[in-house]
């Protein structure tokens, strides 16, 4: 639309239409600004509160005392004379025994009625030229269909009479 065509009266109507539209445009930008304004203060205020209160939860806490030095004192606080055979009367030793209980020594024994049977198990290989050291002994259930029996293991460990600084021979489980 060309302006040098329009009318005077025309040109005017559109000139006032567009100020009404600024206008409106303005009032509408300084109430947006007003808003903005008052919610960042008042997000300023709310930081400014939980920063306090930080403080008063967190923070250092000083609580102090000041009696009146003028003030006479009770004649029913003891001396420090009597403050000291007070608290070396209430000086007094206690001694007591306990029963200290033992770590788990694995399971009960087997029953005496039970029948035992030997087994005895030797290293492989010639045994001729070594000594016995000790023996390991395991005791297990055998359970069967006609009854229970136990089985006594000895697994004898041994090392050559002559090395004395060599591994011993140890039994294999069987």
């Amino acid at each position: 639309m060309a302006l040098a065509s329009l009318p005077k009266s025309e040109l005017i109507a559109l000139l006032e239409r567009e100020r009404r539209a600024v206008s409106e445009r303005d009032l509408i930008i300084g109430q947006r600004d007003e808003k903005i304004t008052h919610l960042a203060q008042e997000r300023d205020y709310l930081k400014a509160q939980v920063e306090m209160l930080k403080r008063m939860q967190f923070g250092q806490k000083r609580e102090r005392f000041e009696g009146d030095s003028s003030q006479i004192a009770l004649p029913f606080e003891p001396t420090a004379q009597e403050k000291q055979q007070q608290e070396a009367t209430t000086e007094e030793q206690i001694t007591y025994t306990r029963k200290k209980t033992s770590a788990h020594k694995g399971r009960a024994a087997l029953p005496d009625h039970l029948p035992v049977e030997e087994v005895e198990i030797y290293p492989e290989g010639d045994l001729s030229d070594m000594i016995c050291i000790g023996k390991d002994v395991t005791e297990e259930l055998s359970a069967s269909r006609p009854g229970s029996s136990s089985n006594d293991i000895f697994a004898t460990n041994m090392r050559q009479r002559t090395a004395k600084g060599s591994t011993p021979a140890i039994c294999p489980n069987g």
